[in-house]
C-alpha cells in the first residue's frame, strides 16, 4: 500500500500548502487504490486465476467426459438401430425369397401341368390320326391286293390266251 500520510508530510516539509499537499496525497492515495496494483495484488490475481483455470479445467474434463458419454450412447444407439435394421431387411428378403420360390414352383407346377396336358392332347391327336392313317393302309394294301390280283389274273389269262393262240398257229 501506498503511504499517503507519508507523501503529506513530506510535501509539508518541502513547504507546500496544507491543501496543496492534501490534494496531492489524495491524488495520489485515488490513484493506488483505482489503479495500481501490488505484487500482493498481482499474487490474489494469479492465485484466483490459477484457481479460475483449475474450475475451468475441471468443467472441460466434465463436460468432455459428458460428451464421451453421450457419443458412446449414441453410438451405441445407432449400432442398436442398425442391427434392427438390418434384421428387418434380411427378414424381408427372406419372406420376399419365400414367395417368390413359392411363385416359382406355382409357375412351375402350372407350366409342367400346361406341358402335360398338351403333350396328352398331341398324343390323342396322334394315335386317331395313325388309327385313321393305319384303316386307310390296310384298305390301300387291300385294295393293291385286289389289283395285284387282277392284274395277275389278266396277265394270266393274256398267256393263256397267247398259247391258246400259239397252239392254233401251230
Amino acid at each position: 500500500m501506498l503511504d499517503t500520510l507519508g507523501i503529506y508530510r513530506r510535501l509539508k516539509q518541502a513547504r507546500a500548502s496544507e491543501a496543496v499537499s492534501r490534494e496531492i496525497a489524495a491524488i495520489f492515495g485515488d490513484f493506488v487504490e483505482s489503479r495500481l496494483a501490488t505484487k500482493q495484488d498481482m499474487q490474489e490475481s494469479q492465485n484466483q486465476l490459477v484457481l479460475n483455470l483449475a474450475h475451468v479445467e475441471k468443467e472441460l474434463t466434465v463436460k468432455m467426459a459428458n460428451l464421451e458419454n453421450d457419443l458412446t450412447v449414441r453410438m451405441t444407439d445407432l449400432e442398436s438401430a442398425l442391427t434392427v435394421k438390418m434384421t428387418n431387411l434380411e427378414n424381408t428378403m427372406t419372406v420376399k425369397m419365400t414367395n417368390l420360390e413359392n411363385t416359382m414352383t406355382v409357375k412351375m407346377t402350372n407350366l409342367e401341368n400346361d406341358q402335360t396336358a398338351r403333350l396328352t392332347g398331341l398324343e390323342h391327336q396322334l394315335t386317331t390320326k395313325m388309327v385313321g392313317l393305319e384303316k386307310e393302309l390296310k384298305v390301300e394294301i387291300a385294295h393293291s391286293r385286289v389289283e395285284t390280283l387282277r392284274w395277275m389274273v389278266g396277265m394270266l389269262l393274256t398267256q393263256t390266251a397267247l398259247l391258246l393262240t400259239a397252239f392254233k398257229l401251230f
